[in-house]
């Protein structure tokens, strides 16, 4: 129990922090506006999940693999680098992360900058894409969603492996994958709100739903289609076309420590079967 014990408790408070951070910055960036000041909006809400993106990971990945998202958790599963039970415990704890962070945020702010920025929970943005239009054009802005959405986790998920996990990765740490997530919640938080994250959207809308609007999960499928369909696209990209021939039949365990002051990508993955 204490193997699963601590890698859960990483991914509970990384993710804790990834979403009370970026949420917070979301809701002050309303307050900010509210009181005629100066506001963070995209390029500040950018800055601080990119950098706690990158935080968490180097504070999370000796110790659980850093995953900090269930896409990500469960992509690793599907191809066998992670066992069924220990996936279902990270994913539950990115999840109950997300949602104990919500719930801070919905205590810290008041309601009506909670109200203005849907309590820190990421939504299709329909000034985007024309919510004036017909019903027809709804649709077409979901799936636009989904569509960014998937895009750009499958280019996160595609970082995380070229970045953290191949055993080629340049000893870079968590640069990569903390400037590509400032890059892509620079161009998506003004379609999406740049969630990329199941965990990162469903705390804060089940808090929402509760507390501020009954239809916090009008959007939802944008936000659990297109992350973990994004993944797993990523995920087979790079397990079958790019990962090192030579890494097949040696791979490196999640769950083993290294003995000397080995690369973080060498303690990351459980052995395929």
């Amino acid at each position: 129990m204490d193997k699963l014990l601590r890698p859960c408790l990483a991914e509970l408070v990384g993710v804790f922090a990834l979403v009370l951070v970026t949420g917070g910055t979301v809701c002050m960036s309303q307050l900010a506006d509210k009181q005629g000041q100066p506001q963070p909006y995209a390029v500040g809400i950018a800055l601080a999940q990119g950098f706690m993106v990158a935080a968490m990971l180097a504070a999370t990945v000796r110790v659980s693999g850093g995953f900090l998202n269930p896409a990500i958790t469960l992509t690793l599963w599907v191809f066998k680098r992670l066992d069924l039970q220990r996936a279902c415990w990270l994913i539950g704890s990115q999840l109950a992360g997300g949602l104990l962070a919500a719930v801070v945020l919905h205590a810290t702010f008041t309601e009506d900058v909670l109200s203005q920025a849907h309590g820190g929970t990421p939504h299709l943005n329909l000034d985007s894409f024309g919510s004036s239009a017909p019903r027809f054009t709804y649709v077409r802005a979901l799936m636009s969603g989904i569509g960014i959405e998937f895009a750009l986790t499958f280019i996160f998920t595609f970082v995380i492996y070229g970045a953290l996990l191949d055993p080629r990765a340049p000893q870079t740490g968590v640069l990569g994958p903390g400037l590509a997530m400032t890059a892509m919640t620079l161009l998506a938080y003004p379609l999406t709100g740049a969630a990329f994250n199941p965990a990162r959207w469903l705390g804060p809308a089940i808090v929402e739903q509760m507390k501020l609007s009954p239809q916090a999960f009008q959007d939802h499928p944008i936000y659990w289609v297109g992350p973990f369909f994004g993944a797993l696209a990523a995920g087979g990209l790079y397990e079958y076309l790019i990962w090192p021939p030579a890494e097949e039949s040696k791979p490196a365990t999640v769950e083993s420590q290294p003995t000397t002051e080995a690369p973080v990508t060498a303690t990351l993955y459980k052995k395929k079967k």
